[in-house]
């Protein structure tokens, strides 16, 4: 699609299009974050898993810190080593947070990591479905403006230049 636009907005000139192609780079910037997001929840999973395997809450945190991407992977791991850096965990952030709570309530940490992880799916769930539900009204103005005008001219114009050639005698 970008690679279209360009050269139209090269041909004409139009500011307007640059302004889309720069707010379709940023959306495209926003998948990012949602990569992130999809970290936290997998991060909370696989910890997850590694304490019902009966490691302990460290060592079942390194082993899903292995298989998170980008820098959520050396927060992580900086945080297991020095206490003081567990406020900017990244995605494990919530985790220790978990963790400290359950230390001092005495609850069972695996139910409390299963829960938030859970908790987590569901808010991405929701989000995604925020998106879905939006999709059909910014589709409403290209549909209405774009599509429907062109059909239009297709389909009644052959009609109506037909009834303007027996009007001509």
């Amino acid at each position: 699609m970008i690679l279209l636009a360009l050269p139209i907005a090269w041909a004409l000139g139009d500011r307007r299009v640059f302004a889309e192609l720069r707010k379709l780079g940023s959306r495209l910037g926003s998948r990012i974050t949602r990569s992130e997001q999809e970290d936290d929840v997998l991060l909370a999973e696989l910890t997850a898993l590694g304490l019902s395997a009966g490691l302990s809450f460290p060592a079942s945190l390194e082993a899903a810190a292995q298989h998170a991407s980008g820098p959520g992977r050396d927060q992580v791991r900086r945080a297991l080593r020095t206490p003081e850096a567990r406020g900017d965990a990244g995605p494990a952030t919530g985790l220790f947070a978990l963790a400290d709570r359950a230390l001092l309530t005495g609850a069972p940490l695996l139910a409390s990591v299963d829960g938030y992880a859970m908790s987590l799916r569901r808010d991405r769930r929701a989000a995604a479905t925020e998106r879905v539900q939006r999709l059909p009204v910014k589709l409403l103005f290209p549909l209405a403006l774009l599509i429907l005008p062109g059909f239009l001219l297709l389909t009644v114009g052959p009609a109506f230049l037909a009834g303007l050639e027996r009007l001509r005698f």
